[in-house]
């Protein structure tokens, strides 16, 4: 495991800057600004942090809706139990 982190590492570190830049470049293009002109490494390094909370955000809405599936599948499954053993 520890190995696959190490190898992985590396390429999802240049996934995120590659991320990172596109969002930034795309952002300032609607307003015709070359935003790459004005780029700084730290900004590069640090640019996907906006992005990282757009996926953090989708991803708890998404747990968020599995919790709410599980409980009220719970809930149906011991209501229905519940009358079997009744019976």
């Amino acid at each position: 495991m520890r190995k696959l982190i190490v190898e992985t590492l590396p390429l999802l570190t240049v996934l995120l800057i590659t991320l990172a830049f596109s969002y930034t470049h795309g952002y300032y293009k609607v307003i015709n600004i070359a935003i790459y002109y004005y780029f700084d490494t730290t900004e590069m390094l640090f640019g996907f942090i906006p992005l990282l909370s757009d996926i953090a955000t989708y991803l708890n809405v998404i747990l968020f809706a599995i919790i709410m599936f599980i409980a009220r599948y719970h809930t149906d499954n011991s209501d229905t139990e519940s009358a079997v053993a009744s019976l």
